[in-house]
């Protein structure tokens, strides 16, 4: 008996999970064509392109609050997000929710993305993520610094997730960091702005039927996402050459961030 009603239980959990999947694609599917061809007639207009990023900065937010996701900002250092100050936004990246989350803690502060060129290929978001952001391609990346200093220079802050792409490996904290966003931040003198993300590796994992097959419980669910502000860090006046101690320094503020996070979820558990 007790075995059919465990085998019911997951049962029902997958039936759970899996129209909360299809819920976040309906989600999108309605608000990626509303507010994006909203937000299009302000993108072209460097006056008006605030108008369209509230638009961008509410669709964040609106995908968290109908997941039924809040998150919790910890602040150790009592340092505001200064409207006209641009910033290099670091953070790890676990899950497709991070850009929302992004864009949900800076609704005031212009923040451009630098991603994957792959993501154009998206009907109607991958053509307003080009016009919005800046996209890499991995053959073809020598205009991208171009394009980082004329934002920036536009008072815009610009997020780089320094781990290069999702880390879904539940056994790996972090990935190591590639160069690109302390060689950025030391060459145009903008302070960095990191983040550590938990909760969501878990709660909205991105490789979704990958955990589905191997663990039923580990197949995502809504709740509270802990997110710390570090301490900004000053890069004007740096050299270069300090790049890979910037680089060292920034991995392990979040490291060790995520070892505390996950001490704290664990002692809570028990």
């Amino acid at each position: 008996m007790k075995f059919f009603f465990s085998f019911i239980y997951k049962i029902f959990i997958i039936i759970l999970s899996i129209l909360w999947r299809i819920w976040f694609i309906f989600i999108n599917i309605i608000l990626i064509p509303l507010l994006g061809c909203i937000s299009i007639p302000f993108i072209f207009s460097k006056k008006y392109y605030y108008i369209a990023y509230l638009f961008h900065s509410f669709w964040g937010q609106c995908n968290l609050f109908l997941m039924g996701f809040r998150y919790t900002l910890i602040k150790k250092y009592k340092e505001l997000i200064k409207k006209n100050e641009s910033y290099i936004v670091i953070s790890n990246h676990v899950s497709i929710l991070d850009i929302m989350l992004i864009y949900s803690i800076f609704k005031k502060n212009i923040v451009i993305f630098v991603g994957k060129y792959e993501l154009v290929k998206i009907p109607i978001f991958g053509y307003i993520y080009k016009k919005c952001n800046i996209l890499v391609k991995r053959t073809k990346n020598r205009k991208v610094f171009e394009e980082i200093k004329n934002k920036i220079m536009d008072g815009k802050s610009i997020c780089i997730f320094p781990e290069g792409c999702i880390n879904n490996n539940k056994n790996i904290l972090l990935l190591p960091f590639k160069n690109g966003a302390f060689s950025i931040a030391i060459k145009t003198g903008k302070p960095i702005l990191a983040f550590t993300i938990a909760d969501l590796k878990h709660k909205f994992p991105y490789n979704f039927f990958k955990n589905f097959f191997n663990n039923f419980f580990t197949i995502g669910k809504p709740g509270n996402i802990r997110v710390k502000q570090h301490k900004i860090i000053i890069t004007k006046n740096l050299n270069i050459k300090y790049k890979n101690k910037l680089k060292k320094k920034c991995f392990n503020m979040i490291y060790y961030q995520l070892i505390k996070f996950k001490k704290n979820y664990e002692f809570k558990s028990k």
